[in-house]
Order: structure tokens, then sequence, then C-alpha cells
């Protein structure tokens, strides 16, 4: 069980890490707690049941992880602008 201090101490370094590095910490903390873990994580941090569960197989080795000097997988994360609405720079210049 954690005590006030300790996770106090944990969730006060989360906002200091990236993205990848927060999920797979929290990740880490799943495991650790065990049975029980990813719903305790899940209300302590926000972070979505998917991501954790996803991060813990990414941690045991069951699913391929995303390579080491990226935070996300190539093509993940909100389009360009640009991208979506293909008239915008067009009637941004009339």
């Amino acid at each position: 069980m954690e005590t006030p201090g300790t996770l106090s101490s944990w969730l006060k370094l989360l906002p200091l890490l990236n993205e990848r590095q927060r999920r797979l910490y929290a990740a880490q903390k799943v495991l650790e707690l065990g049975h029980g873990g990813l719903k305790q994580v899940y209300e302590w941090t926000g972070l979505s049941r998917p991501t954790l569960l996803n991060s813990t197989l990414a941690l045991r080795g069951a699913v391929a992880g995303v390579e080491p000097e990226r935070i996300r997988r190539a093509g993940g994360g909100r389009k360009k602008v640009e991208t979506q609405a293909t008239t915008l720079t067009t009637d941004l210049e009339r």
C-alpha cells in the first residue's frame, strides 16, 4: 500500500516527464501494485485505462514499442490544420 508521502512524491515527478516517460512510469507503478493497480493509477493520474494497459504490455515486451528516439509512434498526434482544411491557406490569403 502506498503511503501518502510516497504517493505525493511520485505524483510530483509525473509533470516533469515527457509524454512517453509519463506513460511508462505510470505503467511501472501499475505492475508494482499488482491486482487493482490499473484502477488506482488511473484514478491518481487521470491517464486513460487503454493507455495504461498498452504501456504495461509494452513494458512486459508483449507489444512492439515506439522507437527509443520517439515519444509517439510515427503518424501519431494531431494532424496539421493545412492538411485537414485544404482550402484554409487560400481562404486566408484572400
